[in-house]
């Protein structure tokens, strides 16, 4: 079974030739596999993946702008047309995993960082790489399949900061010394995921062996191959052999001078144990399969047997003679396998009960000192990556009468596990990484997040020191603490469906809006939540503001708060909405000071001006003026400017105002006399969208005017009032792009925001995307891009 992300097998033993009875089946290859020696390929320079970030926290992963995929290691380094370098990816998948001693290595945010699990249950980040020059750095992409020995870690490096597109990237080997600078890389002839739009239905399979070896297996348009990488020297690998399977690799191990694949035939798709002998590397052969059941998926090999894993069962068999493994014990590992076995401690371990879930896939198994780890997802929900992960512990001392001794679960599917010293880490697609406390095998415990999960995008607001996101997965939805160069810090619980629809953030202040569909009765409940978020690490929720019809916007300016309300059922009958203004001298307890009914579904301030956007016949950008009398603060309109289609979001900024309407275009209206809204130009968006309407938020940085859609994000030049012109259209993965097939269904991310000197784009669940820019020069339009996926206009 082939499913998003890869997993990674990892063994280390010994280069031994194969018995003599093996070297008299040579003659039956695999397929039409023929060995080929093929030369080194790529660049061995060690820093072509890399450039430098300016100095920033070392404490946590922190990332910086990397060569372009397709770049070579002599090509100059050239400005995006937009002026925006990717400093940081908050969030996003957990790619490859990987476990020795006490230490676990995860690839995260186009980061490596290493983890301290020497204690489970108080887990320490050790150290994040690469850098360079004692700058930390960004690789060009999350490496999917990771293994390590000794000082150095190996990693298959996919594209997953790439634009989607039908064109193929080469698949490449990253190596990275103890302090996890890269050393050296190898391009090899295999495809990434990037021209599958990052849909995992490749082979991306890694494997050590002997003293100085590499096998990999990947995919290429001919079929999926087994390539051997000699790192004798870690600086310059060197690809020296090469042999195509004739299926579909689902599984790889290494044992010996022999290489055990799990290989699904190429018409039957019916799953087999192929051998392959390493014992000349440079002329790999395939020896004649072994028909397996029909989930087998993974294999991992210890104490001379080869352990074949699927996610109902477990077959074992003796490799007394390697070349011609024999089946000597099974496992069913479903909702009805046995209970366990009493294992080494006082108490049994408690049979696991039916879940109702499916069998999904099984993860790569480990064996360690007479016991096999394995992980299985059973998906539970619509989509394939909601399920829930079991972790089987099993005693495999006795190969023909193989016993489960431990068992624990974890929310979500899971693509990988590694095992290392008296812990566990699993990487689920959605999930992130969580550990397990594999002290006791017969009694494993799950203890929690080390990396959270990702998580559907809703809402973005920003400014210097902190972001914040209104994040949702399945029922639940919560604020996002995040601060820049550190990452997620907190979270704030809204309760199940309450779904954020817009955020501002002032001093540590948040006022964000909130809604909730009450399906009883088919309404909509809306509400305004107000956080103090002054310590990001423990945000507190200290009050809430009532609709008058649906909350749909709300913006700070000083000691000002202005919310809109449009039409809708808030409480009782249906009512018409609002535009109030609300005193926060004292941010926790604001004061309403003044109101106006109308339908509004937007809102930007400038001093004791407010300008909303209404959903009138025809839609209007309406200005109102605080004024003060003996009788108090009253709200009243100004002025008006009529529109063709409704002002969904607006920002005011240097006397302008900047309106992005339902029709996809953004306007320029000079506000600069609130009662004579004069419009200036109008510039039409680069529609990304192929299925939904994009957010409709907008976000400004001096003279540049950034938009977002569900798939990219567009940079627009406005020095220039009446003569708005496109900089360039960036790109970056969503949902619809690197998930499933299956989760397109889900249409969001495209928030956007602005502080200081970066950019937030949020990618749905790749994660926030912060992109740093040159606050002193202006961008350079028309010059070539060497980042990923940024193009000129």
């Amino acid at each position: 079974m082939r499913v998003p992300y890869a997993n990674v097998a990892v063994t280390c033993i010994g280069l031994m030739p194969l018995t003599t009875a093996v070297a008299s089946a040579r003659a039956a290859t695999v397929g039409d596999a023929q060995p080929s020696i093929l030369a080194p390929i790529g660049t061995t320079r060690p820093y072509a993946l890399i450039a430098p970030l300016a100095r920033v926290d070392d404490r946590l992963p922190i990332p910086a702008a990397p060569r372009a995929p397709h770049a070579q290691a002599d090509d100059p380094v050239l400005p995006a047309p937009d002026g925006l370098t990717l400093t940081e990816r908050i969030g996003g998948h957990v790619g490859g995993v990987a476990a020795f001693g006490h230490v676990a290595l995860a690839s995260h945010g186009f980061r490596v960082h290493a983890y301290d699990l020497s204690d489970p249950s108080a887990p320490k980040i050790a150290r994040s790489g690469p850098s360079m020059a004692g700058r930390p750095t960004l690789l060009a992409g999350n490496l999917a399949a990771m293994a390590q020995r000794g000082e150095w870690t190996y990693g298959l490096m996919d594209w997953d900061r790439q634009t989607p597109s039908d064109a193929a990237t080469r698949l490449r080997l990253v190596v990275l010394d103890a302090d996890l600078d890269v050393a050296g890389m190898l391009d090899l002839p295999g495809d990434t995921s990037a021209g599958d739009a990052g849909i995992r239905t490749r082979a991306l399979e890694l494997s050590l062996f002997g003293d100085h070896h590499l096998a990999v297996a990947d995919s290429e348009p001919d079929g999926d191959h087994v390539r051997l990488i000699d790192v004798a020297r870690p600086s310059a690998p060197v690809l020296v052999g090469d042999l195509r399977v004739g299926g579909f690799v689902e599984g790889l191990a290494v044992a010996g001078s022999a290489a055990y694949l799990v290989v699904r035939e190429l018409e039957t798709r019916d799953p087999q144990l192929v051998v392959v002998d390493f014992t000349t590397p440079a002329a790999p052969q395939g020896l004649p399969p072994i028909a397996l059941g029909d989930e087998a998926e993974k294999v991992a090999v210890g104490d001379g047997h080869a352990f074949v894993a699927g996610c109902q069962s477990l077959d074992i068999y003796s490799l007394a003679t390697p070349g011609a493994p024999r089946h000597v014990g099974r496992l069913g590992l479903g909702a009805a396998a046995p209970t366990p076995a009493p294992g080494p401690g006082a108490t049994p371990t408690p049979a696991p009960g039916p879940s109702g879930g499916r069998c999904a896939w099984a993860a790569q198994p480990t064996w360690r000192d007479g016991l096999l780890y394995l992980a299985t997802t059973e998906s539970v929900g619509f989509f394939t990556f909601e399920g829930q992960t079991v972790i089987h512990v099993i005693d495999v001392r006795r190969p023909d009468t193989p016993v489960r001794v431990g068992q624990t679960r974890f929310a979500g599917a899971t693509h990988q596990l590694a095992v290392g010293d008296g812990f566990g880490v699993v990487a689920g697609m959605m999930d992130g990484m969580g550990v397990v406390d594999l002290a006791r095998p017969d009694q494993p415990q799950t203890r929690g997040p080390l990396i959270g999960g990702r998580r559907i995008i809703e809402a973005l607001a920003a400014e210097p020191s902190l972001v914040v996101q209104g994040t949702a997965f399945g029922f639940a939805s919560e604020l996002t603490f995040s601060v820049p160069d550190r990452g997620i810090v907190g979270t704030l619980d809204l309760g199940a469906l309450n779904i954020a629809r817009a955020i501002v953030v002032q001093a540590g202040w948040v006022y964000a809006i909130t809604w909730k569909t009450d399906g009883a009765e088919r309404r909509t409940l809306s509400e305004l939540r107000i956080v103090d978020a002054r310590d990001p690490t423990v945000p507190r929720a200290v009050g809430r503001i009532a609709a008058v019809g649906i909350l749909s916007a709300l913006t700070v300016d000083g000691n000002r708060l202005w919310v809109t309300d449009g039409p809708g059922a808030a409480d009782g009958p249906s009512t018409r909405g609002a535009i109030r203004a609300f005193d926060i001298r004292d941010p926790g307890r604001p004061i309403e000071i003044g109101r106006a009914a109308g339908d509004f579904v937007s809102v930007a301030a400038g001093g004791d001006h407010a300008f909303a956007g209404s959903i009138d016949d025809p839609p209007r950008i309406h200005a109102f003026a605080l004024r003060s009398s003996p009788d108090g603060t009253t709200l009243t309109p100004v002025g008006s400017l009529a529109q063709d289609s409704p002002a969904l979001a607006l920002i005011a900024a240097t006397g302008r105002l900047y309106a992005r309407d339902a029709a996809h275009r953004v306007h320029v209206v000079d506000a600069s006399d609130p009662t004579q809204l004069r419009p200036l130009a109008a510039h039409a968006l680069e529609d990304w969208s192929e299925w939904w309407d994009p957010p409709p938020n907008l976000a400004v940085r001096g003279d540049f005017v950034y938009a977002g859609t569900h798939g990219a994000l567009e940079t627009i030049d406005v020095r220039d009032p009446a003569a708005p012109r496109r900089l360039a259209v960036r790109a970056v993965p969503g949902v619809g792009q690197i998930a499933s097939a299956a989760a397109i269904s889900v249409p969001t991310g495209g928030y956007v925001a602005a502080a200081g000197c970066d950019v937030y784009f949020a990618g749905d669940v790749t994660g926030l995307w912060r992109f740093g820019s040159d606050c002193v020069s202006a961008p350079r339009p028309g010059t070539r891009a060497w980042l990923p996926w940024a193009r000129g206009g």
